[in-house]
């Protein structure tokens, strides 16, 4: 069985677009879980980190869709929100379509 550590209340803090960062604080400081964090489809939901970063600007994490669980990456930008994309080879990736951003020319 595995221990499983809780993160403590105190290390809860919000950024400025209103999403909830919280962190682990034993045995050390690591990111658990991100509310508010924007998926492509253009919704908010709590995304719950399951593993340590793989790059500087990207986090394996886990989103729940209803009662399902889509697989991906939350991602950091400066200056824009917190946001979550799906893994391409993710079994529920249909559960979040992706928004197109289209760019007047």
């Amino acid at each position: 069985m595995a221990i499983e550590y809780w993160p403590d209340p105190k290390t809860a803090t919000v950024n400025e677009f209103g999403q909830t960062v919280i962190r682990t604080s034993y045995p050390f400081a690591a990111l658990a879980r991100v509310v508010g964090v924007e998926c492509a489809d253009g919704k908010r939901r709590t995304a719950r980190i399951h593993q340590e970063a793989d790059t500087y600007w990207t986090v394996p994490a886990r989103v729940s869709v209803g009662k399902k669980t889509v697989t991906g990456f939350v991602y950091f930008q400066e200056g824009e929100p917190i946001g979550f994309t799906a893994n391409a080879e993710c079994k529920n990736r249909h559960l979040i379509p992706k928004r197109v951003k289209y760019v007047d020319q």
